[in-house]
């Protein structure tokens, strides 16, 4: 049994096929609380652990997907483009959003590991938790942090915002679709636009905006004063 989970091609199916068996449930039930990210994700884990497989032999086959990241990062440009109207529109709120959305992501990272007294390339890592996979690993082995490390932060980041997104902007009383867009793609990047695309169309079209702009200005940030 353990031989067939490590198997590179075995892990590659798993993982495809319990996201897509989470999403028919969730889309079948209509239960909020199944999140195919989040599900996929720890019942992985527990595998691994049953089975006491070492995370690099799953990534054999996990790296199949992960391959995809880079070129779909660049599409970033693209969506900017396609929505140049909206940003025309509203490119003063954005501008603030993410720049705001950027500093507070970084700060809070600061703040988080004083307070908890990590050592200095932990802390490095999780400074880009608020940017696609990508971008955060290249700006992590630039500041000579953990790639993994900056991985599970941003997954941490975009499971918390595809989840809590309708949540919070109640409790924050975000009521417009650019408020809402913002502050959803300025803080939880690709995960938390695709709930956001399903709250409405303009909410998703501005957070995936949004988190271009964010990568953009978090890339600026962390040049400079990292």
């Amino acid at each position: 049994m353990k031989e067939l989970i490590m198997n590179p091609l075995f892990a590659l199916a798993m993982t495809i096929g319990l996201y897509v068996l989470f999403t028919k449930l969730k889309d079948k039930t209509k239960i909020g609380f199944i999140n195919q990210f989040l599900f996929t994700i720890t019942l992985i884990v527990i595998i691994l652990l049953i089975a006491d497989g070492p995370y690099e032999i799953y990534m054999k086959g996990g790296s199949v997907l992960s391959m995809f990241l880079t070129p779909v990062t660049s599409l970033l440009a693209l969506s900017i483009y396609r929505e140049r109207k909206k940003v025309k529109e509203n490119l003063l709120p954005i501008l603030a959003g993410t720049i705001a959305g950027s500093i507070a992501s970084i700060t809070s990272a600061l703040l988080l590991s004083n307070l908890l007294n990590l050592e200095e390339t932990i802390k490095l890592s999780l400074l880009t938790k608020c940017v696609t996979t990508p971008i955060a690993v290249a700006l992590t082995n630039m500041m000579g942090g953990i790639e993994g490390v900056a991985a599970v932060g941003v997954m941490i980041a975009g499971i918390l915002g595809n989840v809590l997104a309708p949540t919070l902007v109640k409790v924050f009383k975000l009521n417009g679709p650019s408020e809402q867009g913002i502050a959803i793609g300025s803080s939880s990047h690709a995960l938390g636009s695709v709930k956001a695309l399903k709250m409405g169309e303009d909410i998703g079209a501005l957070s995936s905006i949004s988190l271009s702009f964010s990568a953009i200005i978090t890339v600026i940030i962390v040049m400079i004063f990292f």
